[in-house]
C-alpha cells in the first residue's frame, strides 16, 4: 500500500498564525489599557498584602515573644487565633454595614499602629525591663493581626473580583495569588537577613511605613465596591484623584483620543458591533 502524500507547505500558514498571535496580543493590550487602574490596584494589594509584615510577624511571633519576655511561654500566641477569628467573623457580618473602603483603610492603619509598637518594643533594652517591651510588643502584634484580618486579609481577594468582569475575574484572581507567593516568599525569606542588617525596630518601622503609603493608596485611589457593578466600579475609580493626577484626560472616558476598548467601538460596514479587535483602519487611526 502507498502512503498518503504529505501536505504541501502553504505560506498562508504561518500567515494565519502571525495575524492569530497579533490579535491575540491586541486584544491584550486593549484589555490592559480599558482597566489599567484596576490592574494597578491589584498589583498594590497583592504587593501590600505581604509588604505590610503581617506574616512575619504571625509566622515569628514565638521567636518575637521570646526575645522580648526573656523566657519560651508560648501562651502569648494563642491570642493571636483567637483574635483573627473574632476579627474575620465580624468582617464578614458587617461588611456590608461599614463598607470595603472603609473597612481597607482603618485596618491597614491599624496594622500601620501595631507595627509601630513592636518597633518601639525593640528599641527598649529587655534585659533592663522585658515586662515593658512586653507591653509595646503584645498589643502591637495583636493589633498588626487585627488590622490585618479586617482589611487585606479578606478584602484583597473581594475586591479583585469585583473590579474585573466576569471574563477576565479568573485570570486577574491567578495573577493576584501569584504575585502574592511571591512577596510572601521574599518577605519571609529576608525578615532574619534585614534583622541582622539594621535591627527588629527598622524592620517593623519600614512595615509602617508601608502602611502609611497603603492607607494614602486606599483613599485616593480605590473607591467602595459594594452593590456597584463593574462599569459603575470603572467610573467611580477614575474619578479618584489619584488616577485623575496619574492618567492623561485623553484616557478618561468615552470620546475622542480615547482607546477603543468594547465591542461597539467596532461597527462592521451595517454599523453593528462584531468583535473587540478594531480594523486595521480603526487601529492605525487610534494609535498614529
Amino acid at each position: 500500500p502507498t502512503s498518503p502524500s504529505p501536505t504541501p507547505f502553504s505560506p498562508n500558514i504561518i500567515q494565519t498564525t502571525t495575524t492569530a498571535i497579533a490579535d491575540h496580543c491586541r486584544k491584550i493590550f486593549l484589555t490592559m489599557s480599558r482597566y489599567r487602574c484596576q490592574i494597578w490596584v491589584t498589583v498594590f494589594l497583592a504587593f501590600a498584602q505581604q509588604l505590610c509584615g503581617q506574616t512575619s510577624v504571625v509566622n515569628y511571633a514565638p521567636s518575637i515573644f521570646s526575645r522580648l519576655s526573656g523566657s519560651h511561654d508560648l501562651s502569648f500566641t494563642l491570642w493571636i487565633g483567637v483574635v483573627k477569628f473574632i476579627v474575620t467573623v465580624l468582617v464578614i457580618w458587617k461588611i456590608e454595614h461599614f463598607g470595603r473602603k472603609f473597612l481597607l483603610w482603618t485596618g491597614i492603619a491599624i496594622v500601620g499602629i501595631g507595627q509601630c509598637l513592636v518597633s518601639i518594643a525593640f528599641s527598649l533594652d529587655p534585659a533592663a525591663s522585658s515586662t515593658s517591651a512586653m507591653f509595646w510588643a503584645l498589643p502591637g502584634v495583636l493589633m498588626v493581626v487585627m488590622g490585618y484580618s479586617m482589611s487585606f486579609g479578606p478584602l484583597t481577594w473581594l475586591l479583585t473580583s469585583e473590579v474585573f468582569p466576569t471574563d477576565i475575574r479568573g485570570r486577574a484572581l491567578g495573577v493576584s495569588t501569584i504575585l502574592t507567593n511571591l512577596c510572601a516568599a521574599m518577605v519571609t525569606s529576608t525578615f532574619f537577613t534585614a534583622e541582622n542588617a539594621v535591627g527588629f525596630t527598622l524592620v517593623f518601622l519600614a512595615y509602617a511605613i508601608v502602611c502609611g503609603f497603603s492607607v494614602v493608596f486606599v483613599i485616593y485611589a480605590i473607591p467602595d465596591t459594594g452593590g456597584k457593578s463593574v462599569e459603575e466600579i470603572d467610573s467611580a475609580m477614575k474619578e479618584m484623584r489619584w488616577w485623575k493626577r496619574t492618567i492623561p484626560k485623553s484616557y478618561g472616558g468615552v470620546g475622542e483620543g480615547r482607546i477603543p476598548t468594547v465591542a461597539t467601538d467596532f461597527p462592521d460596514d451595517n454599523g453593528v458591533a462584531t468583535d473587540m479587535i478594531p480594523s486595521p483602519k480603526v487601529y492605525d487611526s487610534e494609535f498614529t
